[in-house]
């Protein structure tokens, strides 16, 4: 049996308003999905759950806000 050894990344330049990001690959828990910042040329992970949180929408993907 194969395995998909990419590990699906996604890249997103939002401005400030944008709160709303689609993923459209399947996750099994949320803890799956890592979300980091830049600000100042600083890179941030932020934290699940305190600066964002992630809605699974079975296997299409689904919403982090």
């Amino acid at each position: 049996m194969a395995f998909n050894t990419h590990i699906p990344y996604i890249k997103y330049i939002s401005g400030s308003n944008q709160d709303l990001f689609v993923y459209n690959f399947k996750l099994f828990i949320d803890q799956d999905i890592t979300v980091d910042t830049i600000i100042g040329g600083v890179r941030k992970r932020l934290l699940l759950n305190h600066e964002y949180s992630v809605t699974i929408d079975g296997d299409k993907g689904g919403y982090i806000h």
